[in-house]
């Protein structure tokens, strides 16, 4: 049982008696104690851990080091700051990987509790993921995501694909990819639940969806050559592509509708149906995990902060995909700063002429429609985009050394 800790004095307990309370029992408990400046380390080894304390601040890099030490067929994960919800976790989860032949199994998540905020919005999301995504992709036999929460795997197959990847924002995300594509594929143990502490703040709820969102659009894009080569990958991670779009046309249209006072088309019939099966299909999968009067409590919460995280994730792709900029540290407990990579000048040079192309374009399709407000709007376009393109950064500087 591998459970890698920073600064996790307050949760460690629990998470190291979660593991020994299970009904098949771990032959060891390791904590990687990681760049710890609090009671971390003690704590576990008082709870009857062994303790390995590194300086790496790097969850995967934690990970590869205990792997290194591993004995057993299987190794279990956990985050420190989670428990097992019942002690039948790792039976089950035995159980499911010899039935289906899987080389790494996740469980469903939910919140430690759902008083606050951002846990009754996460109880929501996570409810829905597993009820929906989670079983659909099993259905598609292509797992999208090994949970970094807490999951099992073989051993030998964890070691055939290198272990977590130490370049990626989101190695969990990284190992399904890399077990499917060798052959050893990931599951989902349904029933089974690990209980994490969500964001506590607007700051960490924000650095964490960064985070989240970067490391998917980077998953996809090193690993958008198996659109081609599996049906699998192309049906699950294609759907969440079109969904994403869908999202962003939705997006769009709101705010093109907001500007125009919703003088095109009857905003309320179509918002308002819209609405009402997004609500209901959330809702009721949410019910699944939750129960009614659960779900009905949280889902206000949901609403706000899971429409506002969307919003902002959406960003974070278009700039991952469409502006070359990446992600490449954030800003988490370990307080790392968060780098941003800056856009090309080659992609600056395309993005401002293929702008200023669809600018000209729409100038010329208002004119020949004699419609003057789409031919001021592509002018404006046509303007805009080139300028937002400059160096500006580069501009200002040699300015201001000049």
């Amino acid at each position: 049982m591998l459970i890698p800790a920073h600064d996790e004095a307050d949760f460690i307990a629990t998470a190291v008696e979660s593991a020994f309370s299970q009904s098949v029992p771990p032959q060891k408990v390791l904590v990687i104690a990681d760049s710890c400046t609090d009671g971390t380390a003690r704590i576990a080894a008082e709870c009857g851990a062994e303790v390995i304390e590194v300086g790496f601040a790097s969850k995967p890099r934690s990970l590869n080091h205990a792997l290194e030490q591993v004995t057993t067929s299987h190794v279990a994960l956990l985050d420190a700051d989670g428990y097992f919800a019942s002690p039948q976790v790792f039976e089950t989860c035995l159980r499911v990987m010899d039935e289906h032949a899987y080389g790494g199994v996740c469980l469903s998540v939910t919140p430690h509790s759902s008083t606050g905020l951002f846990q009754r919005s996460r109880a929501v999301e996570w409810a829905s993921a597993h009820r929906i995504s989670r079983i659909v992709e099993t259905w598609h036999g292509w797992v999208a995501v090994l949970s970094g929460s807490a999951g099992l795997y073989r051993v030998d197959d964890l070691r055939a694909v290198g272990g977590w990847s130490t370049d990626s924002l989101c190695e969990d995300v990284e190992l399904a990819l890399k077990m499917n594509r060798h052959g050893r594929p990931a599951g989902f143990v349904r029933g089974e639940f690990v209980a994490v502490r969500d964001p506590r703040g607007w700051r960490e709820y924000w650095a964490q969806t960064h985070r989240w969102a970067s490391g998917w659009a980077q998953a996809i894009d090193k690993h958008k050559g198996l659109f081609f080569r599996s049906w699998g990958f192309t049906k699950v991670f294609g759907a969440m592509m079109v969904d994403s779009a869908l999202l962003a046309a939705g997006y769009v249209s709101l705010l093109y509708h907001l500007v125009t006072g919703f003088t095109e088309f009857d905003a309320v019939r179509w918002f308002g149906s819209w609405f009402l099966v997004m609500a209901a299909v959330t809702l009721t999968t949410a019910s699944l995990q939750l129960g009614v009067r659960r779900a009905l409590a949280c889902y206000p919460a949901y609403l706000l902060v899971g429409t506002l995280g969307t919003g902002f994730a959406l960003w974070v792709m278009f700039r991952e995909w469409v502006l070359g900029r990446h992600l490449v540290s954030w800003t988490g407990r370990q307080r790392r700063r968060t780098v941003v990579t800056p856009i090309t000048d080659r992609r600056r040079r395309a993005l401002g002429l293929l702008g200023s192309g669809a600018g000209w374009a729409t100038a010329l399709l208002g004119a020949v429609r004699g419609d003057t407000a789409l031919a001021a709007a592509g002018i404006a376009l046509a303007v805009a985009v080139p300028l937002a393109a400059l160096p500006w950064r580069r501009i200002r500087r040699t300015l201001l050394l000049a």
